[in-house]
């Protein structure tokens, strides 16, 4: 898991120097073939999906917005340390103890169900005349089987949408013919198997038949890359129902233990776990917070803004958390990975910056459930994240920092460490001069945005706000160009 992490990091930073640059096409192209496997490339993946929804807000865009969303989602919680009532649950013990507690009866139906497609698969090098079926391949019955998950999915997922099936079904169908014919070689190399040595002619055409019936499978599961996906997850259950309403008392029975100094916070979790179960947290919160933007985007008025708004609180809780156990560990001596602080001093800084922005009334309201709205802190962590604090020339530059983040973990550059940087130019260059949050801070902007036009020549991003400061300074014929 730990190598899988470094590959994903390695993958992400990648894909951020492509984005600095526009360079959209080549992301994905970079990120397309790895988004089942590492969780960054998943969750970049999900963020430049969104980007697109955001830009045509078409139903289309936005439903592959959401699906890679949730794609991403479903790959942090199979990184995740199992937390709670679900952690029993979804033990391998009782995973093997629900399993055999079914009748027998039960389990032999779900074994002989078949949908009516028929997969070869082979082991070993190809067999041809002459050959002995049973010093190659093993026994007839592990060549193939009556079943398909993938064309199951296939049918499930065309069911859902109301679509008619696709060609590879229809041809799938069309051999239904030689799906019986297949039946019978079954038996023929069952009985064979027990009654050696059995008829070649019969072996070879079977093989034939098959190995045509293999293809149109493979083009199958091309068209259900993502439904594939979702089927390796873990599948919810009645128990894991009963495992989320169980885990929501346990939290505010949690709650209230904490209140009291009965029991030990959240964030404690974090210490047993590794960095990569660290990470999922992170990716989890990320992926959450896009795919609750995109549910209001697509939701029913006040209804669907309610229900995310409880899934961005959650969110916030796993930044505070993991913002926790940043400055307990750096008071206690120890230091915590660049990556994983730039993404939590990410996330806590514009949470903090964005609800500032809002009106006093609405604000208390806010604070009231769980949420802050420092702006102050959140322009100082993202000063930090982005290293802009631990450069001398721009550190003169900067407000001083306020007295209780003095203590603050450090953090060096790190994989969101340039969208800090973003996040706080589009605050002094934009945000400040057209919504009236204060004098814009001019000379740090002026020092930073140059360089960073220089640093990505082909940045969009970076051509538009330098644009916006050439208009505040009045020079329009720098503007234009």
């Amino acid at each position: 898991p730990d190598d899988s992490l470094q590959q994903g990091i390695d993958v992400a930073m990648k894909a951020v120097r492509l984005f600095l640059n526009s360079d959209f096409e080549e992301i994905e192209k970079l990120l397309h073939h790895k988004r089942h496997s590492l969780m960054y490339a998943s969750e970049g993946y999900a963020a430049i999906q969104y980007l697109r929804a955001i830009m045509s807000f078409t139903k289309e865009s936005m439903g592959d917005a959401q699906l890679a969303a949730d794609s991403t989602i479903n790959l942090a919680m199979h990184y995740r340390k199992q937390r709670g009532v679900g952690s029993l649950l979804s033990s391998p013990g009782s995973r093997s103890a629900s399993r055999s507690s079914l009748p027998q009866a039960a389990k032999d139906a779900a074994e002989s169900q078949g949908h009516g497609h028929l997969r070869h698969r082979r082991s070993g090098s190809s067999m041809g005349p002459g050959k002995d079926a049973h010093s190659k391949h093993g026994s007839a019955k592990s060549w193939f089987r009556l079943d398909s998950p993938r064309l199951a999915l296939r049918s499930k997922k065309d069911k859902q949408r109301g679509s008619t099936p696709s060609s590879v079904d229809t041809a799938s169908v069309s051999t239904s013919a030689s799906v019986s014919s297949m039946e019978s070689a079954v038996s023929a190399l069952s009985n064979a198997e027990q009654k050696p040595p059995f008829d070649q002619a019969v072996l070879d055409a079977s093989y034939g038949e098959l190995q045509m019936l293999n293809e149109l499978d493979l083009a199958a599961s091309a068209e259900t890359e993502e439904q594939e996906v979702l089927d390796k997850q873990p599948q919810r259950s009645w128990a894991s129902g009963i495992a989320g309403v169980a885990d929501s008392l346990i939290g505010i029975v949690r709650a209230g233990s904490q209140a009291v100094g009965i029991s030990k916070p959240e964030w404690h979790a974090l210490k047993s776990m590794t960095p990569t179960q660290r990470h999922a947290e992170l990716v989890h919160a990320e992926a959450y917070l896009l795919r609750a933007m995109l549910n209001v985007a697509m939701g029913d008025g006040v209804l669907s803004v309610l229900k995310e708004g409880w899934h961005v609180r959650s969110s916030y809780a796993t930044y505070r958390n993991c913002y926790a156990f940043i400055q307990d560990a750096h008071a206690n001596g120890e230091t915590v990975d660049d990556h994983f602080v730039s993404g939590t001093y990410l996330g806590i800084g514009v949470f903090n910056l964005v609800l500032s922005m809002l009106p006093a009334r609405l604000l208390r309201f806010v604070e009231l459930v769980g949420f802050s709205a420092d702006r102050k802190l959140g322009l100082e962590l993202l000063a930090i994240a982005a290293g802009w604090r631990s450069d001398p020339q721009l550190a003169d530059l900067l407000e001083p920092p306020p007295k209780d983040t003095e203590s603050i973990h450090p953090c060096g550059y790190g994989l969101r460490s340039e969208f800090c940087a973003m996040v706080l130019e589009v605050y002094h260059a934009f945000l400040c001069p057209n919504m009236n949050l204060g004098y814009p801070n001019m000379p740090l902007t002026q020092a930073v945005l140059p360089t960073a036009v220089d640093e990505n020549p082909k940045g969009l991003i970076f051509m538009y706000f330098m644009a916006l400061l050439h208009m505040t300074r009045r020079q329009i014929d720098d503007a234009i160009d």
